[in-house]
């Protein structure tokens, strides 16, 4: 019966490269301690280490360097939120390229979908994470000020409410429609209408995207008559979160703007999010409404289907992958700040940065009919 190689220790690195435990523990567990290695020492035991097959144990290694060098990801749990979605994709496609470069590992707190806010708090006081990044949670949300008061590393992504002390990536929603109002505006377009939020209350996003869109149309002395924005209070039906929410908005809408008279629609279309757009494009296409000569089309955040949809769908992006590294490399600093200053990192002062919209122009839009703009 053949035995199982017993795995080598850290004892026998240090007999093998003729130094102490706490020399070769230094080195193996990249721990900042008192004791000086010479670079030809750290290369030697490194060698040995290699040569040996050894494998340090990650419990040991974080318990010695005082880091687990992890960081956690909190999605609130929804239907339509996780980690295979299109938004937390792209964000998540920022956070892994940081930690790979930094030699981070990625823990989503809540992959079963069913975890509350507490597995923030939970993770965090077990010290398996160094410190957890928060994407958008609900503005105001009563849980995060505790979180904060108590020291903890966090920084939110998309999160405009203001929260003193917290670290936030924000996204200029007013910007956003301001780029896609002047577009139109400069094809000709002189009847712009918005499809807005059906559900009661709306989302962050659509709620500051809605208000942009009138003080941007005011602004820019274009008209805006009352049916031609269409959110919950003008539904057929307020929409549950729960429910395919941008789909029935985009399909709400719609019908909404094809049940006016053709002389009295708007011409263009801003669509407070891209899935809105392309259900709004779908309701269109099955009326023979032809776009971009009968109606122009925008939406929000440029996401992938944009460019998979016909015709292709112009929008302003929202660069979440930006938003997301960027998020991750503070996260880290405060992680590493904490580390080595602990009595002082708590004192640092919260960042909060907010990150500027493209107009990305493809098919959908276009110069008004000629019989009326």
């Amino acid at each position: 019966m053949l035995q199982e190689r017993s795995q080598p220790t850290l004892l026998d690195i240090c007999r093998a490269a003729g130094c102490s435990k706490a020399v070769a523990s230094t080195v193996i567990n990249q721990a900042r301690g008192n004791t000086a290695v010479s670079a030809q020492m750290r290369a030697r035991v490194l060698q040995v280490a290699a040569d040996l097959g050894y494998r340090p144990n990650f419990a040991s290694q974080s318990l010695a360097r005082k880091s687990t060098r992890t960081i956690g990801v909190y999605i609130p749990s929804g239907p339509w939120t996780g980690p295979g979605f299109q938004y937390e994709g792209m964000v998540l496609r920022g956070v892994e390229e940081v930690c790979r470069a930094q030699q981070y590992d990625v823990l989503i707190l809540n992959m079963g979908g069913a975890v509350g806010p507490q597995a923030c708090q939970n993770a965090l006081a077990q010290r398996r994470v160094d410190g957890v990044l928060l994407l958008h949670v609900e503005p105001g949300s009563p849980w995060i000020r505790p979180l904060i008061q108590s020291g903890a590393c966090i920084v939110a992504v998309d999160y405009a409410h203001p929260e003193p002390g917290l670290s936030a990536m924000v996204f200029d929603n007013a910007a956003a429609i301001r780029l896609a109002v002047e577009h139109l505006a400069a094809l000709g377009h002189r009847r712009i209408g918005f499809l807005g939020s059906c559900t009661d209350p709306p989302s962050q996003d659509a709620a500051l995207r809605q208000e942009a869109f009138v003080t941007c149309l005011r602004q820019a002395g274009l008209s805006l008559r009352p049916q031609w924005v269409h959110d919950y209070t003008n539904a057929c039906r307020a929409v549950g979160r729960e429910e395919g929410v941008s789909m029935l908005e985009g399909t709400f809408g719609a019908r909404h703007m094809l049940g006016l008279p053709p002389q009295e629609r708007p011409t263009a279309l801003i669509c407070h999010g891209d899935l809105v757009a392309v259900h709004a494009l779908q309701v269109f296409h099955e009326h023979r409404l032809e776009l971009p000569r009968q109606m122009s089309l925008i939406g929000v955040d440029d996401a992938e289907m944009c460019r998979h949809v016909y015709p292709t769908l112009t929008s302003v992006r929202h660069p979440l992958d930006d938003m997301g590294r960027r998020a991750t490399q503070i996260l880290i600093r405060k992680a590493e700040a904490r580390r080595v200053r602990p009595a002082t990192s708590r004192l640092a002062p919260a960042v909060q940065e907010t990150f500027a919209p493209t107009l990305v122009c493809r098919q959908s839009t276009g110069p008004p009919p000629a019989t009326g703009n």
